[in-house]
């Protein structure tokens, strides 16, 4: 494997240390499971987009239909889905022989990578990070490369890797100042287990020294920078948004986007919301919510606020937009085409202290953005975006019926400042490239 770090083979002690902690973690796994198990049963039986899916994923039981010796790439939930979708479609032109593995470990994450890649890859939940559950897992599917994004490390499963040879990349990695803390109180579970990486491709300079500074080996990293910005327009995420349009607003009136929203965003949206409609009558306002089983929850709380409110799954056919001020989008892969028909958006994950979600989604549309103050997801992300004056990042939540007055009032500077955002993406494009470079080079 020219140009790639080989994990080294530590002291006996080292060995020996890292191995009664991971004993120690699995241990908790073990009696932390019924609570485990309980809690992801909910969330896959009540969707209906996952039907068919068995719970037996989670223990690494596969179809028999699974074929191996291919690629596999595990991505967290949603986020971690759209950066790498580029990536897999990719590896599929340059291996198209290989079959492509994609496991996820949330629900959203699970629909969201059945509605994006389809038939075109095999994909199943992670299974739990138990030795037993690992190894049932990778016999299945034997992979010949394993590929994990962001930030989601799972030391059993690096532990089977490393020891079964196969050569593993973190890719579009991410390690905030927030994350390093955290790490470091376990340093002797989790530097091992990243040292075991072949590659890892780290998103920007501060991750790239914040591994360093946990102990990553500097021959392990290389500088790819983030996979994220290498988004493209989709014709179907168009031409979706504008058949909502023809359904949802026919009369074109202006739109506010709340997207991926937590609790208790959709209130604020909704107080700040009812203000601007007092300057701007004709408003209406998009809510997405981030996960589907609020979806009951979120429309509840709009109603209660006594805002004019209609579900999307509720819309057959097209109707009077004006009789409506607020539409619940209760529907899993609606929300680029959204981007696309809004004047503003929010992005959520900020008031809500869950780190932000992608704003460059907004900028992709040329729309611009408004944030709350938690961004430690995308910290380069929202710092070069607000830099180009594309995304207001706020302080608290009374800045926000400002900045969204101005913007929606103003219409030639919401598109002058959507438009910075789309030269965000252009100027910071081609990590999908250098990470391919690497895999490459791997897979020699």
């Amino acid at each position: 494997m020219p140009d790639t770090y080989s994990p080294k083979r530590i002291s006996v002690r080292r060995r020996f240390v890292h191995l009664m902690f991971r004993y120690f973690y699995s241990i908790i796994i073990i009696v932390l499971l019924p609570l485990i198990i309980f809690a992801y049963r909910k969330k896959l039986t009540h969707n209906d987009a996952l039907n068919g899916r068995s719970f037996k994923e989670r223990f690494g039981l596969l179809p028999k239909s699974f074929q191996a010796n291919g690629i596999h790439i595990h991505c967290v939930s949603v986020g971690e889905v759209n950066a790498s979708i580029g990536l897999i479609k990719q590896m599929q032109i340059d291996y198209p022989e290989l079959v492509i593995t994609v496991t996820t470990s949330s629900t959203t994450g699970a629909v969201h990578a059945k509605n994006m890649l389809g038939e075109s890859v095999q994909h199943c939940y992670l299974p739990f990070d138990i030795p037993f559950c690992i190894y049932l897992f990778y016999r299945r599917i034997q992979p010949k490369l394993v590929l994990v994004t962001e930030v989601e490390v799972w030391p059993n499963l690096m532990a089977y890797c490393y020891k079964n040879n196969i050569p593993t990349i973190l890719t579009n990695a991410r390690m905030s100042f927030k994350s390093l803390k955290k790490y470091k109180k376990l340093k002797w579970l989790f530097r091992p287990t990243f040292r075991q990486f072949n590659v890892i491709c780290a998103q920007s300079s501060e991750s790239f020294n914040n591994f360093v500074a946990f102990g990553v080996y500097k021959k392990q990293l290389k500088l790819s920078n983030n996979m994220k910005f290498d988004l493209t327009l989709d014709s179907r995420d168009v031409e979706l948004g504008q058949a909502l349009q023809a359904k949802l607003n026919p009369n074109l009136r202006p739109v506010f986007l709340a997207a991926s929203t937590h609790e208790p965003e959709e209130k604020i949206i909704l107080d700040a919301f009812k203000k601007l409609k007092e300057c701007i009558p004709e408003l209406m306002l998009f809510i997405v919510p981030r996960h589907p089983q609020r979806f009951e929850d979120v429309h509840q709380i709009i109603k209660a606020t006594g805002t004019k409110v209609i579900r999307h799954s509720k819309t057959k056919h097209s109707f009077k937009s004006d009789d409506w001020d607020c539409v619940l989008i209760d529907a899993m892969g609606k929300l680029k085409a959204c981007y696309s028909i809004c004047n503003l958006a929010f992005v959520g994950g900020s008031f809500a202290k869950k780190g932000g979600h992608n704003a460059l989604e907004a900028a992709l549309f040329s729309k611009p953005a408004i944030m709350g103050p938690s961004i430690f997801n995308n910290p380069s992300i929202c710092e070069i975006l607000k830099e180009k004056d594309a995304l207001a990042v706020l302080k608290n939540e009374s800045e926000l019926l400002g900045i969204a007055k101005e913007w929606l009032l103003n219409a030639d500077l919401s598109k002058e400042l959507g438009a910075k955002g789309k030269n965000v993406i252009a100027e910071n494009a081609g990590a999908i490239e250098k990470t391919m470079q690497i895999i490459r080079s791997v897979m020699q």
